[in-house]
């Protein structure tokens, strides 16, 4: 009996089968179905060498697709799974690079289908020098009092800047005279 009960009528069994197969699928996917994302990972930077080096603009997120079932597939989850990370050890002089970017996914559940192979980085260096200081009246006194020439002191201070950046700087020291009725210094 045992043969027999499996060959007789074996494609209606084996349709009913598929149907089964078919429904249950269905079923579960309408609860979690598959998804596709990008995600936004944060570029972990290494390797800066030297001390006279300074990375200009911080390396910002990647774009990552990932491809999973819904319920895998949120940034809560996901995102300590997956990791990117640039080293900059070769880098001792200024300019703009193209580095390459390394990634990790340590989630088995999710499927990583696009992330950039490379981050661009500016690298400087930095740079000491003594500017002066600009004295800017914001508020004049009130009426009938007049402010003199203005002078900071310090004259002058040190600023650290990448060299890049430096020409750039101004160094102000802005001063508002409208509470004054007095002759006065003010700090």
């Amino acid at each position: 009996m045992g043969v027999q009960f499996i060959v007789h009528n074996w494609r209606l069994k084996v349709v009913a089968l598929l149907v089964a197969c078919g429904m249950w699928v269905a079923v579960v996917y309408a609860g979690n179905p598959p998804a596709i994302r990008t995600i936004y990972i944060p570029v972990q930077v290494n390797g800066l060498r030297s001390a006279q080096v300074v990375l200009v603009d911080p390396v910002h997120t990647v774009p990552v697709r990932i491809d999973g079932v819904l319920s895998n597939v949120t940034d809560s989850l996901v995102s300590p799974h997956l990791s990117a990370s640039v080293n900059l050890h070769k880098l001792t002089r200024p300019g703009e690079y193209q580095l390459p970017l390394k990634f990790d996914n340590t989630d088995p559940n999710v499927g990583v289908l696009s992330v950039p192979s490379s981050v661009q980085v500016v690298v400087d260096v930095w740079k000491t020098e003594a500017l002066p200081v600009h004295v800017d009246i914001e508020d004049q006194p009130p009426n009938g009092f007049k402010a003199g020439l203005p002078t900071a002191s310090p004259s002058s201070v040190k600023v650290r800047a990448p060299s890049s950046i430096l020409p750039h700087v101004v160094v102000e020291a802005k001063v508002n005279l409208s509470p004054y009725r007095t002759n006065a210094t003010v700090p």
